[in-house]
């Protein structure tokens, strides 16, 4: 739980160096809720922000795609997309990740 609560500080620390943020997310119950919690800390810290609810992660999710963004409950099974995206990018994603 010490690894975790030490990602997550790292995490946080690098958002909020952030002058506008980018949230994707999953269209389900977690997706929504997850996104919802993520906007409402951006919005407390004063970090404009984009949300969009998508039912799959695909190619065309990442077209014209401007960083910093995060990935709620998705990515984490996407590595090769996720890698493409170009700047910060965060995944924070309760699924197994795939891959390293």
């Amino acid at each position: 739980m010490k690894r975790l609560d030490k990602a997550a500080e790292v995490i946080a620390k690098s958002i909020l160096r952030c002058d506008s943020m980018r949230v994707i997310s999953h269209n389900d119950a977690d997706g929504i809720t997850s996104a919802g919690l993520i906007c409402h800390a951006l919005l407390r810290a004063g970090i404009p922000f984009q949300a969009t609810l998508l039912n799959r992660l695909d190619e065309s999710a990442l077209r014209n795609l401007i960083s910093p963004v995060i990935f709620c409950d998705m990515g984490s099974g996407k590595p090769e997309l996720i890698s493409r995206v170009k700047g910060d990018c965060f995944v924070l994603d309760h699924h197994r990740p795939v891959g390293s």
